[in-house]
């Protein structure tokens, strides 16, 4: 086993410890890849503050590494279909939006600290339409070549678009099959684990792993309708290839746009008042299920981190999809 290998297995052994994390920025900077050691030196700072702002020169450099093409060097697993999974450490970030955030919503606070306590793998992307039918047999998105929604794609090859118009049952269903399949649980993330994933685990960066704005150069929503003073970019009125923008810093890509993802919790308006700090695994019952992310029909104030979308666990709007949790096992 190579130097990069050996490290990387050494951090899926022990995701808490940035011991090997900082041994493999070191082994990079050796190797001449001083973009990817810089990009996980800056990543370890980060997560580690989180009593105040993070520094911004810091974030902005790593910003600015993500967006130049560096991408970050993660522990990965390849699994059934060939659904690629990003490991997500362990660690406590700041859930929810601030009161001063622009376009809150009450159900987006108190904002509150939250413990992820255990490791686990997320989808490095959403189920692409290729993945969900060599799963579940069929395709059911509408922005395919065989739905109505053709006339919007014509020419594209789609394979590697997200899966759409799936409810919150259907997604269930696929980490069931997944399950069964391959002997390892899959399930939907819970609304804390998707934040703390979306948000690469670093508090106070503002509403977007990007910072304070986000354009549609840098996700596929609605570019119309920038947010925090963005300039106005397209409106494709269609999803795109799930790797077409750069990565978080955890190595997980279109947690912005693209499709809403849903997440296993109830709804509550008011659950974030009364969760426990630690996994909060949502309410006990419920009417509706969570989405989160936002999606290429909706402007860029529904695709911050905090924002949280509820509706029937039966709805398969062409604009929600999903990203599947791979259970951590040591």
């Amino acid at each position: 086993m190579d130097t990069e290998h050996t490290l990387l297995a050494a951090i899926h052994a022990d995701p808490a410890d940035d011991t090997a994390r900082l041994a493999l920025a070191d082994w990079l900077e050796e190797e001449g890849r001083r973009g990817q050691a810089e990009l996980l030196r800056l990543h370890v700072l980060l997560r580690g503050n989180q009593d105040g702002p993070p520094p911004e020169a810091d974030f902005a450099r790593l910003c600015e590494l993500l967006a130049s093409g560096v991408r970050p060097l993660v522990s990965r697993r390849r699994y059934e279909a060939g659904m690629v999974f990003a490991l997500v450490p362990p660690g406590r970030f700041w859930m929810g939006s601030p009161a001063a955030e622009p376009s809150r919503f009450d159900d987006e606070g108190p904002e509150h600290l939250v413990e992820i306590m255990r490791p686990f793998y997320l989808g490095a992307f959403p189920i692409t339409q290729e993945e969900y039918e060599s799963v579940m047999g069929d395709n059911p998105s509408y922005f395919s070549a065989w739905v109505e929604g053709a006339d919007r794609v014509e020419g594209l090859d789609t394979s590697r678009h997200p899966a759409d118009s799936l409810s919150w049952d259907m997604a269930e269903a696929l980490c069931g099959r997944l399950t069964d399949r391959t002997g390892r649980r899959h399930r939907l993330p819970t609304e804390a684990e998707w934040e703390y994933a979306c948000r690469a685990g670093i508090s106070f960066a503002g509403p977007f792993h990007w910072g304070q704005a986000l354009s549609s150069h840098l996700a596929n929503f609605d570019g119309r309708e920038p947010f925090g003073g963005a300039c106005e970019g397209p409106y494709l009125r269609r999803t795109v290839p799930v790797d077409a923008y750069p990565p978080n810093a955890f190595g997980v890509y279109d947690l912005h746009g693209n499709v809403s993802e849903w997440c296993a919790d109830w709804f509550a308006e008011d659950y974030y008042r009364r969760a426990p700090t630690a996994d909060p695994p949502g309410p006990p019952e419920g009417d509706h299920r969570v989405l989160r992310g936002g999606s290429w029909t909706d402007p860029g104030k529904y695709c911050r981190a905090a924002f949280r979308y509820d509706r029937p666990a039966e709805e398969d709007r062409r604009d929600f999809g999903v990203r599947v949790v791979l259970e951590y096992e040591g």
